[in-house]
Parts: structure tokens; sequence; C-alpha cells
């Protein structure tokens, strides 16, 4: 078990290391870690080898859509957590990530389902274990990775498209299966 300071959150939270990768995405070295919180319910989380198989492939769809290069404006580390939902949607989690009345922040009765951040040179990407299907898995991992790879790329210095309107197109692009055909911009 490994005990993380965690956006000065979640002290004292159990996680796993279950696993670190080097992947090469473009022009862009990567260093993955992946951490499980303990307590995750088994039955919904993906093994390593699918969460490493669908960042790859995600990015690569992102690229196809919207075009990765080699601007760096964040490090080459990435690190995956998959967190209890509850852990998540706690409100201390909200606070720390959305001032109160954020157009982002969940409305009472929302949920989050994942969570991109960077902070401390890492690149993090939040995954809930809540109401897991293969396809809503999917749909997260490729939502949270377009708001690596925007951050990552420089984006907001070359498009007029928010992070997260560039996320919510994207998600939708792979929900329909549209990155196969057209290029976004």
């Amino acid at each position: 078990m490994l005990a993380i300071l965690f956006s000065g959150v979640l002290y004292g939270q159990d996680f796993v290391t279950t696993g670190s990768y080097n992947l090469k995405v473009k022009d862009n070295d990567l260093k993955v870690s992946l951490f499980k919180e303990s307590g995750v319910k088994n039955s919904n989380y993906f093994e390593p080898d699918y969460i490493i198989k669908k960042t790859i492939e995600m990015s690569g769809i992102y690229d196809k859509a919207f075009g990765i290069d080699s601007s760096v404006c964040t490090s080459n580390a990435i690190n995956i957590y998959i967190v209890k939902h509850s852990t998540l949607n706690s409100k201390s989690m909200l606070d720390n990530w959305f001032y109160e009345d954020s157009p982002n922040r969940p409305q009472p009765g929302e949920y989050l389902l994942g969570l991109y951040n960077y902070e401390d040179g890492v690149n993090k990407i939040y995954i809930s274990d809540s109401r897991y299907e293969l396809r809503s898995f999917d749909l997260r991992m490729a939502h949270e990775v377009s708001h690596l790879w925007y951050k990552k790329s420089c984006k907001k210095y070359s498009t007029t498209m928010s992070d997260e309107k560039m996320a919510v197109l994207f998600e939708k692009y792979v929900k329909l299966g549209v990155f196969k055909w057209i290029k976004v911009i």
C-alpha cells in the first residue's frame, strides 16, 4: 500500500501501484503510472494493460481529430488513479478543484466520473469506479485523455475552443466513431 498526498485532500488514502509504463505517442516519451485506491470495487476496475491500451488508443484518435504537436506545456509524467466514486465526489475533493459557483462543478444529483488535473509537474487523471461498463470506461478515458493532450499540446494558444468543450466534442466523436473519417480542426 502507498499513502499519497493527493492534492492535499486524500492524505492517508491507501493506493496500490498497479503498473508503470513507458509509452511513445508521436514525439512524446511518456512515463505512465497507474494507481488503484484501496476499496475500489474489483468488478469495476479494469486491468492495467487495458487502461494503457485505452490511453494509447485515445491518444491516437485525439491526434487524428485535433493533432498532437511537439509543443510541450506539461511534463511527460502521467499518473492515472482509479478511485472510489465516493472519494472523487467528496466535498473536500470538489472544493479542491472547483470554486462554489464554477460552471463545471457538479450540481446536486450530478457526479464526477473522471477528472484531469496538472499539478506538481505531473499530469493526473482520476477515474471513478462507479457504474462501469466497457463503453462508459472508454468514454471517460476519451474525455480525460482529451484534457491531457489539450493541456500538454498548448491548445489554449492555438484554438478558440475551450478545454471542456473540446473534451466533450472528442468524447462524442469517440462515441459515434466519427474519428475514423473526419479531422475536426
